[in-house]
This record gives structure tokens, sequence and C-alpha cells, in this order.
């Protein structure tokens, strides 16, 4: 291992460690072997029903032209929330494969199982979005988060472009709740990276110092992240994403 990432990865800081490792990437490329790196901290919060890898699960979504369809546990532990669905007959679909193998020679050995979250009409053909409609996931998060000085999302997905989406596959905000009102915090700038051919990297960091509460303010009665699918075309192809402290 290049020893300047050996000294990297015995801090306690793993914000800072993805942002080091992301920067050395970006900067040198493959070369500099930060890729299996990125990808162990890349981890997995939206897991998919059991037996996605062999066959693929549907859940219908409920048309809501101005309100929202909530289906508490549609995922494991996770909410689907769907918002302005114009329209009966769409589907959630939820799927796991492995993708080819790498190219001889390139770095990072097998890639990991890829999940993929794809919107469907009636037809069986990937949904365009056409308006305000919000596809969406909700977890519970501990109320600790709350107390990191520095808070990052980090995402890894297939991208087949030369050039990675500056929108990730996934956006990313949180929501706490103090039983009276809710307060959103959204990431307020994102970086984006080819981590490997056919495969980018995109770090989301949350505004320092909004997550903190009021001096005096009660516990937070619950705190949740919310994850969208974003783009036009609703298919989005995860290998990994984590929320780093």
């Amino acid at each position: 291992m290049n020893p300047v990432f050996e000294l990297l990865t015995r801090t306690r800081s793993r914000t800072l460690v993805a942002r080091s490792l992301f920067l050395w990437h970006r900067i040198v490329g493959e070369s500099c072997e930060a890729v299996p790196l990125l990808r162990q901290l890349s981890g997995i919060i939206i897991a998919l029903p059991l037996g996605a890898e062999i066959v693929t699960h549907k859940l219908p979504i409920n048309a809501c032209p101005t309100g929202f369809d909530v289906q508490p546990r549609a995922l494991p532990n996770a909410d689907a929330l769907f918002a302005n669905i114009p329209q009966s007959g769409l589907t959630l679909e939820m799927s796991a494969e492995m993708p080819p193998r790498p190219a001889p020679g390139q770095i990072g050995g097998v890639l990991p199982t890829m999940r993929r979250l794809r919107v469907v009409d009636q037809y069986r053909q990937t949904y365009r979005r056409r308006g305000a409609e919000r596809f969406m996931l909700r977890y519970r998060l501990d109320p600790a988060v709350l107390q990191a000085k520095d808070l990052l999302f980090l995402q890894v997905a297939r991208d087949p472009g030369s050039v990675p989406s500056l929108l990730p596959p996934l956006r990313v905000w949180i929501e706490i709740d103090d039983g009276e009102s809710c307060r959103l915090i959204e990431t307020d700038e994102t970086s984006a990276s080819v981590l490997v051919e056919g495969e980018a990297i995109w770090l989301s960091s949350f505004p320092v110092g909004n997550l903190a509460l009021p001096e005096g303010a009660p516990a937070p009665r619950g705190v949740q992240i919310y994850l969208e699918l974003t783009g036009d075309l609703l298919d989005a192809m995860l290998i990994g994403e984590t929320l780093l402290s």
C-alpha cells in the first residue's frame, strides 16, 4: 500500500480519509492505488429484499398527483415515499447483478454486486420524469449523528460516460424532527470523479455547523435520512453509498 495511504487509514476521521483519497485519485488517477480503498469506504445503505439477485422485486407505486404515497418498510429498514406521481401503473423494480470483470490489468479486481433501482411504466419501459415527481427512500438515523463536526455522503455507481455526471444517482438530505416542526439539512457541495472505466464516485458535503441543535433545544424526536433517485430517466445502478463522519 502507498505509505501515505497507510498513514491516512490510521486516522479516526473517515471524512478526512475519503476526501484525501478522492483528491489523490482525481489528480493522479488509478496508478495511485486509491480505488480499492475508496470502494471499501463505500458501504451499503440501500439493502434490497432477499433474493434480489435471483428475481427482480417489484413495488407498485400508487398515483398521488398532489400528495404522497408512503409505504412503510417497503425495503429492509426503509420506508418508500413517492410524491406528485401523476399516473397509475408505475413500479419500482429492484434487482442485484454481478457486473463484468474489469479488463486485464485494470486496478481494483472483481467489482462488488451492483444494485439496480429502476422505475418502469405499465409497458415495462423505464420511466422518464415529467415534472415534480419524487421517488425517495427514508432511513432512521441515530441522533448522535447531529454531533458530527463534519458529515459526508459518498456514493459509487455505474456511469458509462467518459466524464462523470455532475448529478449523482442519489440526492440526500437529513430531516430533524423536534416534535413541533421539521428541519431539513441538505448537502451544499458535490464533487465527482471517474473511479474506473464505467464507474464514478461522488462526495457530497453537509454544511459545517448546520446539524447542531440550538442551545437549550430539546432532544430531537427523530432524525432521518432521505435518499432520492435523481435524473430524468429513473434508473440508478448503485455499487455503494455511505454516510461518513
